[in-house]
Order: structure tokens, then sequence, then C-alpha cells
């Protein structure tokens, strides 16, 4: 979990879909979530919310 945290503290903007990619793929694996076909798609989900960053900054991740 540790190089998880570091990974994500080096990397806080989610602006780039490679980025948000290694992101989901390492939490997928660590939590063994079993997301497989799906990584691409969730890292697409979530380049597509509205000033994603912001909402997480502030708690605000009600999805509109």
């Amino acid at each position: 979990m540790k190089y998880i945290s570091s990974f994500i503290k080096k990397n806080l903007a989610n602006d780039s879909l490679e980025t948000v990619l290694v992101k989901v793929m390492l939490i997928n694996d660590f939590y063994g979530t079993n997301v497989y076909d799906v990584t691409l798609s969730v890292a697409k989900h979530i380049l597509s919310i509205s000033e994603i960053d912001t909402r997480m900054m502030t708690g605000v991740l009600i999805y509109t």
C-alpha cells in the first residue's frame, strides 16, 4: 500500500488517461477488485467527471 500511496501522491492530477489508468490498475490489483475487463472504461469514466480533482479535494463526489 505504501507504494500505491506514494505513486498517487506524486501524481495527484487526474488529467491524463495514462495516469488514471495506472491508478485504476494499481488499486484493482492491490485490493483484488477483479475489475479485469473494464479498467480502461473505468479510467475513461473518471476522466469524464467534471472537475474530478476539485471534487476529490473538497469531498464533493456526487456524480451529476
